[in-house]
C-alpha cells in the first residue's frame, strides 16, 4: 500500500474511485475488505502510517545529504556522471506507450501525424 501513492490523501482517492466504480477491493496482504467499515478504518490507518514513514525516509535522507556536506564540502553528492550522460537517449517506454495511445485517439479522429510529433 505505501508503494501505490505519494500521500495518504492520493491513496484514499485511488480506493474511493475504485469503490465509487462498483469495484472491489480486497488486500490479501494486508487483510483488508473496503465492504466494511473495519477494514475502510483500518485502510486509513495503513495509509497514514505509509505517509509517515515515506516522510521519515525523506527526511533522513535530507539530513544525511546535509551531514556529509558539512563534513566535506568540496564533496559532489548524487549519481556519478557515467558514460551515457552525454549521449541522447532513446525515447521508449512510458513515453513511447503514451505517444502512442495518443496517436490511435488522434487517427481515429481521422488525424494522421507521425509518432514524432507526439515525442515533443
Amino acid at each position: 500500500m505505501d508503494r501505490w501513492a505519494r500521500s495518504s490523501t492520493e491513496l484514499i482517492l485511488d480506493t474511493k474511485e475504485l469503490v465509487d466504480k462498483g469495484i472491489g477491493f480486497i488486500s490479501l496482504t494486508d487483510n483488508l475488505d473496503f465492504s466494511s467499515a473495519a477494514g475502510r478504518l483500518q485502510f486509513q490507518i495503513l495509509s497514514a502510517f505509509a505517509e509517515f514513514e515515506r516522510s521519515l525516509i525523506s527526511q533522513r535522507t535530507r539530513d544525511g545529504l546535509a551531514r556529509v556536506k558539512a563534513k566535506n564540502p568540496e564533496k559532489k553528492l548524487g549519481r556519478p556522471v557515467g558514460a551515457k550522460d552525454g549521449k541522447t537517449r532513446k525515447k521508449s517506454g512510458y513515453i513511447l506507450r503514451e505517444a502512442k495511445k495518443r496517436k490511435l485517439i488522434d487517427e481515429s479522429n481521422g488525424n494522421f501525424k507521425s509518432i514524432d510529433s507526439y515525442l515533443d
